[in-house]
């Protein structure tokens, strides 16, 4: 399933348009830290929320979802 909030905001985004050393995207680990929260928490947002990606085997979290999720939470 596909999603859009705004025109250029497709979700999931497409693979090739993904540059994972922006700051745009991060572990679990680094959204813990970033959002002060326990990665326990991180992971229980991911569940919850459409917040993140999986490339390569690895999960990668949009910042900007982490935030609206916990805005909204």
């Amino acid at each position: 399933m596909t999603t859009t909030i705004c025109e250029h905001d497709v979700w999931p985004p497409d693979p090739a348009t993904i540059d994972l050393n922006s700051r745009d995207w991060l572990t679990p680990s680094q959204a813990a830290g970033a959002a002060r929260v326990s990665e326990r928490t991180i992971w229980q947002l991911v569940a919850d929320h459409d917040i993140s990606i999986k490339l390569g085997g690895r999960r990668f979290v949009s910042r900007r979802r982490l935030f609206e999720a916990l805005i909204s939470a």
